[in-house]
């Protein structure tokens, strides 16, 4: 999983979405008289860009009408004829780190947990942590901004690392063993001062929420956040079954320089259960469009089920006036000057992007089970290709 980066250099269309301006100078013009059917454009995209399947979902509404799109097109694994369907679920990597930070947002809004509540008052009998991680607000773990350490594989040698992928152990338990690793240590910088994208940053606050609320992450997730928003889709890992006789959802792939070797779901098709916080999670797009949706009504005014506007309000706020909220979302603005929020996700087998921009009343979720070079810019493509589509 990777932090989302959002192209500098874009062409801006009415959506509000972007897409790289060397893909756009490169692309053949469709003239609306001439448009072609949606699926059958996406197809040539997806064909362009190698993807074994490709699913989008978006959302745009005005004063006069509102229009939602899903589509798939494409196979649930490379040389088989098993076709990939609009309700299929796939594996959304990072963009699932807004999801914990709207937990937060929830337990916040209940009385269970301050936004500048300490890691040392949060974690009280947790023995050793480092006393400048001790005075840390929980806020600047959401921001990736408290100074936890950026390379989870890599620290201390890779021995806590190694230790997550015991298939017997208890994902809350691996929780807390990079809890009791990562804050052990003096900050990688001074807390506050200095953006550093972090997994174990969010595994941190998803341990924090778990035991604030008294039971696991998974099932905090579940009952706060998919039950009340109907997204019966979702699910942790990689979704679907390796002995199934066809695919029956979409497998993650490892892309190569020769092609695409796909993963067969389990355990090994996706990170240690432990990192779920930072994004372990699988959904179909429009189930993941109706969570978007939530954040896209909220930073309106709109009435939500869930949180005041106040709430979102925080959770989208930039970090020190960055690109990085509070809430899990890469921000940055149009040449209009409109606010955008977004996050792309990958565990290197599949890559995601999700999104919203307030002002022009669109969202909107894409999504490959794959990961090859410039998945993003391809991405940004089918997305902007079915919020301009007119049938």
């Amino acid at each position: 999983m990777k932090r989302a980066i959002l192209p500098l250099a874009t062409l801006v269309f009415s959506s509000g979405f972007v897409v790289d301006t060397a893909l756009s100078a490169t692309s053949p013009a469709v003239s609306p008289a001439v448009q072609v059917p949606l699926e059958t454009s996406l197809e040539a995209l997806r064909r362009k860009a190698g993807f074994p399947a490709l699913a989008v979902a978006t959302f745009k509404g005005t004063a006069k009408s509102v229009k939602k799109t899903v589509v798939a097109v494409g196979f649930r694994k490379d040389h088989d004829p098993t076709p990939v369907a609009k309700d299929d679920p796939f594996h959304f990597g990072s963009c699932g780190k807004s999801m914990t930070a709207t937990l937060a947002a929830l337990l916040v809004e209940e009385g269970l947990l301050k936004w500048e509540s300490t890691l040392g008052e949060l974690l009280p009998d947790v023995k050793g942590i480092h006393p400048e991680f001790a005075a840390v607000p929980f806020e600047l773990l959401l921001a990736h901004s408290a100074g936890v350490v950026e390379d989870l594989m890599s620290f201390q040698g890779g021995v806590l690392w190694k230790s997550l992928w015991d298939r017997k152990l208890d994902p809350v338990r691996g929780r807390r063993m990079v809890v009791e690793g990562v804050l052990s240590v003096k900050p990688t910088s001074k807390p506050g001062t200095q953006f550093g994208y972090s997994n174990a940053s969010y595994i941190v606050a998803g341990h924090i929420l778990e035991r604030l609320a008294g039971m696991p992450y998974e099932t905090l997730l579940r009952k706060r956040l998919f039950e009340p928003l109907g997204m019966a889709s979702c699910g942790f890992g990689a979704a679907g079954t390796a002995k199934a006789k066809t695919p029956d959802a979409p497998w993650g792939h490892v892309s190569t320089a020769t092609g695409l070797t796909p993963v067969p779901p389990g355990f090994k098709a996706d990170n240690p259960p432990a990192m779920r916080p930072a994004g372990g999670m699988h959904c179909s797009v429009g189930d993941w469009l109706k969570y978007v949706k939530l954040h896209l009504a909220g930073h309106n005014h709109a009435r939500t089920p869930l949180l005041s506007h106040e709430s979102f309000g925080k959770l989208h706020k930039p970090f020190r006036g960055g690109d990085y909220t509070f809430g899990g979302w890469n921000f940055d603005k149009d040449s209009e000057g409109r606010a955008r929020f977004s996050h792309n996700g990958s565990n290197t087998l599949n890559y995601s992007l999700v999104g919203f921009t307030p002002e022009a009343q669109t969202a909107a979720v894409a999504v490959t089970n794959s990961a090859p070079e410039g998945a993003e810019a391809h991405l940004y493509e089918a997305i902007e290709q079915v919020l301009s589509h007119r049938p």
